[in-house]
């Protein structure tokens, strides 16, 4: 049975090996990410660690395993090592990653943090990765043996890259939401031991040099004289390889060079792929996964192509594929133009998950089934009896291991998207050899004739009628992009599909800074983290003898910052505004003081790593850069946000903050916005002084042009206190840097919305209760409970109407509307509303607009635009 496993059984095993190889990938990626921040040079760190990881253990092994008569045993001890640092090392990550922050630390420089990024991750994943980067090279020798022609590469690269496709559907859709990413660790090592203890068992040794097995003294299968027919070339070291490919190449130096260069150009057109569909999907980890599975589908195809071809005695050359990729990325270009026609077309029939399946597929499988198919054939090419299936891997994850900084970071900046995939399609271009010398040239050719047909100027954009695009820069990790709309506003715009505020809703911007800002008693310094148009930011000039510092993750939105003013100029005083252009999370850990108020903006919760920023030790860490007596309002979008992500949200952040409330951010249902509140040491607000302060001449102003200027305005937008928070968070588990539950559970949200935005708010309304008891301080204060109570009763009987209107249920709404202008004389917004439906129903049905202007002068006879808009419409 042994020789039979050694050729069916362990292609299988490398199979399910290849599981929770890239399942531990996945999650330590994720875990040094949260530790290390999401900045350009701390991603492209831990990708390229790992990628160094296998180059340099392919390249140490290759030979030893090689020249082995038991590589099923080195393949064991391999699973078994990587079995055992995962276990050995994972405990350690959060206090590996705490170590790097430290060195890294606030102000360091953008090498320094790339280095420490770098060599951090090496030190904890490289020894496994090394381990790894030896496994093809010893497969490849127990397997060839065994088989008639000696052409193993190709089927087992297919084999084990089938498996990852397997490891990443499990690990972002079963164990990582689930279990987290320690515990998808653990796992992970758990089935690469069994792996190494199935080989071990019953791998064998591969056959002597007289045809046969030294246990079983089995002849080589196809080969009865005992020669070897796998057509390995030998003799002075020098080789052409097995098959055409090897034919077309001279030497050593040109093979690796090939699999270097391509290793680079196909990891660095997977990357502009993923950023490319980040411009018309959902960005989820959803679609992460989507992009990354296709993408290893497509190269176990390509490998399995090859092999299919090999079988029939067709060995395609070296030149056949490269001119085919050339082609292809070339033409790709159009493809990812009309990614929204893509993905519409798959969301018609597939649905929305379904449909950035598709777009991927359009964008990723051709191009991977050519780059399978070249890698197996460079692999099977550099094979000898003394090793080279492990020197390709290691030139070709060495190329992969540079393909972040080269492309992302210097070429997609300086080139744009479109001339940067148009110079990594002349590279494979370049690759062909003696492209004058036959059909092989047609590719390269065809592909520099395409480009002038190209798109001129490529952007994912959908603008209004009337819009104009005001600036536009390609970073490294997102598009930023300022639109003027027709009537003269200028919008921010991430990737696209996601607002980062604008000019035409300046005043909510305002009211991000001001309610947390009013409800400490006297701030001296506040932090605002996610600075977007840096109209919230400027608004804190507002208050009197308050220095505000900022931090933005993408430095392409910092530059456009001078396209808001004037709405944010107040930043140019440099004395009071300070800004940096770092990760929210790093920043929090590494700064130094004390902050009296943080403002934590809006994160869309489905976008892939922002779950990151709601988890219990994130907000750890904002309570510790709290002085005495200070607060976190951490904003939170109900409108992106379902129902459960919100609880669990509510959750996490009472397990930091016990005392914490809910408010709300502005009375509307369009697009509603909510705030967490809680602090360290937080004592009852006293309305009194709180009023003198609305008073000040520095403040009035600024807070009447956004409806805040008397108490109940500010102290009336609670929506949850305490105990009714408490009760609405009951039954939720609490996200957790290992498990960052609204990482996997909110893009549900965004590909099928549970209700509307006005009905998301109108449960929140349902389920809420302001609980102004033991809240206030003062010789007044049950004067001013009781006001706030009436206050808050007429706001929500104004929103109820509003969801109601929302539902087309206009004259239900208009009852909520009136009940509201009659429960409080400090509330004014149902009282506006049912005017302006007076207002629209007043030639249509005059009777009805009559009878709600009546009902209104009765319950507010102190207003008279009522009884003004009736005089008006006559008897």
């Amino acid at each position: 049975m042994r020789p039979s496993f050694q050729r069916w059984g362990l292609p299988w095993l490398f199979l399910v090996s290849g599981a929770p190889g890239l399942a531990a990938q996945l999650a330590w990626v994720r875990v040094f990410s949260a530790g290390l921040g999401h900045e350009l040079p701390s991603l492209m760190g831990v990708v390229a660690a790992y990628f160094a990881g296998l180059s340099v253990g392919a390249w140490a092994l290759d030979r030893r395993v090689s020249a082995s008569r038991c590589p099923a045993r080195w393949y064991a001890g391999l699973e078994f090592f990587c079995a055992g640092w995962i276990a050995l090392t994972t405990p350690l990550l959060g206090w590996v990653n705490g170590l790097a922050l430290e060195w890294i630390g606030l102000e360091g420089s953008w090498m320094r943090q790339a280095a420490v990024a770098w060599w951090v991750p090496l030190a904890v994943v490289g020894p496994a990765a090394a381990a790894l980067g030896g496994t093809l090279p010893a497969m490849d020798r127990a397997v060839a043996p065994w088989v008639r022609d000696g052409r193993a590469v190709a089927r087992l690269y297919a084999f084990n890259t089938a498996g990852a496709v397997v490891g990443v559907v499990a690990a972002v859709g079963w164990a990582m939401p689930t279990f987290g990413f320690g515990a998808t660790l653990w796992m992970a090592a758990g089935v690469q031991g069994v792996c190494g203890v199935v080989a071990w068992v019953w791998g064998g040794r591969v056959p002597d040099g007289s045809g046969r097995d030294a246990e079983s003294g089995m002849a080589e299968p196809g080969n009865a004289d005992g020669k070897r027919s796998s057509g390995l070339a030998m003799g002075d070291g020098r080789f052409a390889g097995s098959g055409a490919a090897g034919s077309e190449v001279t030497g050593r130096r040109r093979l690796w060079v090939t699999a270097w260069l391509t290793g680079m150009l196909g990891i660095g057109y997977e990357l502009l792929g993923v950023r490319v569909l980040a411009q018309v999907t959902e960005n989820t980890v959803v679609t992460f996964a989507a992009a990354l599975s296709v993408f290893l589908a497509g190269t176990a195809l390509g490998a399995g192509l090859l092999r299919g071809l090999e079988r029939r005695g067709w060995v395609p050359g070296l030149g056949g594929w490269v001119s085919g990729l050339a082609v292809v990325c070339v033409a790709e270009v159009w493809v990812m133009v009309n990614g929204a026609w893509w993905l519409a077309w798959g969301t018609g029939w597939a649905g929305p998950v379904g449909g950035e399946v598709v777009l991927a597929l359009a964008v990723f499988l051709v191009p991977t089934v050519l780059m399978g198919a070249l890698f197996a054939s460079l692999a099977q090419a550099a094979r000898t009896e003394r090793g080279g299936v492990g020197r390709v891997v290691a030139w070709n994850t060495l190329g992969a291991a540079l393909s972040g900084p080269v492309f992302l970071g210097w070429m997609l900046p300086l080139l744009g998207w479109k001339w940067t995939l148009v110079a990594l399609a002349l590279g494979y271009g370049i690759l062909v050899p003696r492209p004058w010398g036959g059909w092989r040239w047609v590719g390269p050719v065809l592909a520099a004739m395409l480009v002038p047909f190209l798109p001129g100027r490529v952007r994912w954009l959908d603008l209004p009628p009337g819009a104009t695009v005001v600036r536009h820069e390609e970073g490294p990790l997102a598009t930023v992009t300022v639109v003027r709309t027709a009537d003269g506003h200028r919008v921010l715009r991430v990737n696209n599909r996601f607002q980062q505020g604008g000019t035409a809703t300046a005043g909510a911007a305002r009211r991000h800074a001001h309610l947390p800002l009013l409800l400490h008693p006297g701030p001296e310094r506040a932090l605002f983290l996610g600075m977007g148009t840096g109209i919230s930011l400027a608004a804190a000039a507002a208050h009197p003898g308050l220095r505000a510092d900022g931090v933005e993750l993408l430095p392409e939105v910092v530059a456009c910052l001078p396209e808001f003013e004037p709405e944010n100029a107040a930043l140019r005083d440099r004395d009071r505004f300070r800004w940096w252009v770092a990760d929210a999370r790093r920043f929090v850990r590494a700064a130094a003081g004390e902050y009296d108020v943080i403002v934590a903006d809006l994160f869309h919760p489905a976008e892939d790593g922002a779950g990151f920023l709601y988890t219990r030790e994130h907000f750890a860490a904002l309570r510790r850069r709290l002085a005495p007596g200070g607060l976190v309002c951490q904003w939170l979008p109900v409108h992106q946000m379902d129902g459960a992500s919100l609880r669990v949200v509510a959750r996490t952040f009472l397990e930091v903050f016990p005392e914490a409330t809910l408010w709300l951010l502005r009375f509307n249902v369009d697009a509603p916005v909510v705030g967490l509140v809680g602090g360290r040491d937080l004592g009852p607000v006293d309305p009194e002084a709180l009023g003198r302060r609305l008073a000040g001449a520095s403040l009035s102003e600024a807070l009447a042009a956004v409806a805040m200027q008397t108490v109940p305005r500010v102290l009336g937008c609670q929506v949850m206190g305490n105990a009714r928070l408490r009760a609405f968070a009951d039954g939720a588990e609490v996200a957790t840097d290992d498990r960052p539950l609204v990482l996997f559970r909110a893009p549900a949200a965004a590909y099928r919305p549970e209700a509307s935005p006005a009905q998301r708010l109108g449960a929140l309304i349902e389920a809420g209760e302001a609980d102004f008891e033991g809240w206030l301080a003062g010789e007044d204060a049950g004067l001013w409970r009781g006001r706030l109570e009436a206050f808050r009763r007429a706001r929500d009987r104004h929103l109820a109407g509003l969801v109601r209107e929302s539902g087309g249920m206009l004259r239900e709404a208009v009852e909520e509307y009136l009940a509201s202008a009659a429960g409080s004389r400090d509330y004014t917004g149902g009282y506006a509303q049912a005017i302006l439906v007076a207002s629209a129903y007043a030639a249509e049905d005059p009777v009805w607009a009559r009878t709600i202007l009546e009902r209104l002068m009765l319950a507010r006879p102190e207003e008279r635009l009522a009884g003004e808009m009736l005089r008006r419409l006559g008897p």
